[in-house]
This record gives C-alpha cells, structure tokens and sequence, in this order.
C-alpha cells in the first residue's frame, strides 16, 4: 500500500491559508487580553526624597498638605496637555511659618492660571489651615513606548522655593488627596491616586545644592480608547493578511502586484498612525508593529519572486515547499514577537 507524500500546495492554498488567518487572528487578539485589562505604565517617577531618621523628622516643622482635584478643564493625553480646577490646603503654626512663606508654593512643569485669595480657618490644635482655589495647566512625565497600549500616570508637584527642607516639609497623608467622582478623562479610566511628601536636591551651581520641600500627587490612568487601538491595528492586520494571500496566487504578476498593494498601503497607512500618535524621538509599539509587518511583507515578496526562477534551476514542487515553509515560519514568528511586544516588552 502506497502512502501518499504531503503536498505543500495544500499548505498555501486559499481554504488553509484562511485558516490559518483565522487562528492567527484569534492568537494576537488574545495576546492583547492582558495589556489591555492590566495597569502597566512605564513613566518615570518625580524625583522625591524622604527625611532619613527619626531625629530629622522631629527637627523640622511639618506642613500639612491636602489635594483635591475637582474637574479637568483640559485633558489631552496625546499633547501632555492638563488643565484642572483645584483645591489645595496647607496646616501649619504661623509662629514657625509665616503665611507670606506658605503662599510661594508653587508647581513644577505646571502654571498657576488662577489662584484665590486664601480662605483661613483653625483646626483643634491652634494650627492655622490657608486654603486656595486653583487652576492650573501642567504636563507631566510621559512615556509613549507602548502606545496604543500604554498606561499613563499624571504628576502634579508642589513646591516652595521660600522653604529649605532643613527648616520644613510638606506632610501628605493619603486621605488628604481626593478626587473628585465627576472627572472627566475620556478614553482613560482612573484606577489609582497617591500622594506623598519629602524634599528634592537641585544643583543651581557647581558644588552649590538647593533643597526644596516637595509634594507628589499622581493619578493613574488606564488607557481604554478601543477605537483608537482598532483604528492603528485592525487596518494594519488587513493589510498585512492581503499580502499574505500572494502565496496562494500562481500568476506571479497578479501575486507581485498585490504585494505591492500592501506595501504601499502599508506606506500610506503610516502617515495616517502618525496623526493619531504622540510626537516623540523613540520607536514605540506602533512603530514596532508597522515595521513588524513591512518586514513580513518584504520576505513574501522575495519568495513570490521565485515563482519567476528557471525550472531547470528551482522546480516548482521546491518554490511551493519554500513557500509552505515560509508560511509556518511566517505566522509562527508573527505570533511570538506581537506576543514579546506587547506582554513583554518594556515591561519587564
């Protein structure tokens, strides 16, 4: 009984390159499961300091200071764009701290557009509360190597250049920053807040450090714009699925001339991503996946070339084996690096 050899025209036919379009498809969908649902931002941290023993802490006077952020004004991811409506308060002992002092505080990579006259009251203890109505437009630290993917956390720094942390610091206590339930972040969601208190070192001149007193109030935000995710990915994944189909078309012309379809879809497409991305000097994981798919496209269009190659020199029976071939190493390689650039990468 003779049985029968594999034919590797089977493997770039149309049923199974359908096939194995669909559970490619379903793989990378799921591969974006888990950074999409889980809060992984890569932003670096403000600089912040702490008090080191226990003597320090009681040899300086205190602030106690309180954030409540009640709406934003502005809120433009893509830009580093935030204005916001806030209230902030400061507890203090006038007989340490004038109030004139208090009322230099200040915000790093941010403005005060508006700032009340403050409103003074006294707490049980005698210690004298100011507190200000704000608005002010900031940006922050961000950092755009997973976009669309990408987490975000949003920094507010306060800091008063009239106070030298040998003489007082800012108190943050996690109840005293809130949030108003009525924020508006449109495509985001807010999953977490913090603030904390220290000091920060800045050299004005050789061998000269400044000291300033410092409070950090952070915001993250988990990214949920899935419109802007489908716009970037789902064109390119047709794109790309379309060049993939050359495999299975004999006249070499026909499959050339698609292949440069994608490409120059490929090409066109990206100025359209760049209008929806950030403005930045890196690659990020849009690049990444362009340049993923560009690079595919291009070995197809090599492989397709052979079709073209003198029987005497490359049989058909080897060019459909190389294609075959191709193909697994195609989708396998596909599913491992969109796997490594968007669970791995720069997480880890």
């Amino acid at each position: 009984m003779k049985h029968k050899t594999f034919q590797w025209e089977h493997l770039i036919s149309i049923p199974v390159q359908i096939f194995f379009l669909m559970m490619s498809a379903i793989l990378l969908i799921v591969c974006l499961y888990k950074p999409i649902k889980q809060f992984n931002p890569v932003d670096s941290k403000p600089e912040l300091q702490f008090l080191d023993s226990a003597t320090d802490q009681k040899s300086v006077v205190h602030i106690k200071t309180g954030l409540t952020i009640t709406d934003f004004l502005k809120f433009d991811a893509i830009k580093n764009e935030y204005t916001v409506n806030a209230i902030i308060w400061f507890a203090f002992d006038p007989q340490q701290i004038p109030l004139e002092t208090i009322e230099k505080f200040s915000f790093t990579k941010g403005e005060i557009v508006k700032k009340s006259e403050p409103i003074i009251s006294k707490t049980s203890d005698n210690k004298t509360v100011a507190l200000y109505n704000l608005r002010v437009q900031f940006t922050t630290i961000p950092n755009y190597r997973r976009f669309p993917l990408d987490d975000h956390y949003l920094f507010l720094n306060v800091i008063n250049i009239a106070i030298n942390p040998t003489q007082a610091v800012f108190d943050v206590d996690q109840n005293d920053y809130n949030l108003s339930k009525n924020l508006h972040t449109p495509g985001w969601q807010i999953v977490e807040h913090n603030g904390q208190g220290g000091y920060v070192e800045a050299l004005v001149s050789p061998g000269i450090m400044s000291m300033q007193p410092k409070a950090v109030f952070s915001i993250g935000l988990s990214k949920h714009d899935y419109r802007q995710l489908l716009l970037i990915i789902l064109p390119l994944l047709v794109i790309f699925y379309f060049g993939i189909f050359a495999f299975s078309i004999q006249d070499i012309v026909l499959a050339i001339t698609l292949i440069l379809a994608s490409v120059s879809g490929l090409i066109a497409y990206s100025f359209v991503i760049q209008t929806l991305s950030p403005q930045v000097g890196y690659l990020m994981l849009s690049d990444y996946m362009f340049l993923l798919f560009l690079g595919i496209i291009f070995v197809v269009f090599f492989i397709t070339t052979l079709n073209a190659t003198p029987e005497h020199i490359l049989s058909k029976k080897a060019v459909e084996r190389i294609k075959g071939i191709t193909l697994i190493c195609i989708y396998g390689i596909l599913i491992a690096l969109w796997y490594y650039l968007t669970n791995v990468k720069d997480i880890l």
